[in-house]
């Protein structure tokens, strides 16, 4: 937790997800109750409940990153169900939702120095490649929107596109 604040509070960009994350640092079984303020003030983020009704997920319209998204996860790809969670203040939006419900699984948020996108499944529960990688392209798309890169002041190089390769 300590590195992730250090990092972000850098001009850090940050792109985190997994199953349970917010049921492992706020229900009593959980063994990371340490991280609640983190979750709460650098992932913008409230835990609500350990699922959030659907394994049917849609996008929110207009997002830069959920924008007509519709896509299925595999429920039996872990024994436990994703978490709902909601923003936590104004700087966080919804980006994923099961179903049609205003039950949330994704936000994005912009803090002070950083950028961050949450989400409460891990990618390899979406089964379908493309969208899988429509999703990692918009959010990085979205956390470098504008961020400058390069060293030479007088001609700088703002990122056009991305792409991703087999490892």
């Amino acid at each position: 937790v300590n590195a992730l604040q250090n990092y972000l509070d850098q001009n850090g960009l940050l792109f985190i997800n997994g199953q349970d994350i917010g049921a492992d640092i706020f229900e009593t079984s959980g063994q990371s109750q340490h991280a609640q303020s983190f979750y709460n003030n650098y992932l913008h983020a409230n835990y609500v409940a350990n699922f959030g009704g659907s394994y049917f997920i849609t996008g929110l319209d207009n997002d830069p990153i959920g924008d007509g998204l519709v896509f299925p996860i595999d429920p039996s790809l872990y024994s436990r169900s994703p978490d709902q969670i909601a923003p936590a203040d104004a700087d966080a939006t919804p980006v994923l939702r099961f179903g049609t419900t205003t039950n949330y699984l994704g936000l994005k948020a912009e803090g002070e120095n950083y950028r961050i996108v949450y989400f409460a499944i891990g990618l390899e529960q979406i089964a379908d490649a493309a969208v899988r990688d429509t999703v990692v392209s918009r959010i990085i798309t979205w956390l470098e929107d504008g961020i400058l890169v390069g060293v030479d002041d007088k001609n700088p190089a703002v990122v056009k596109s991305y792409s991703l390769n087999q490892n």
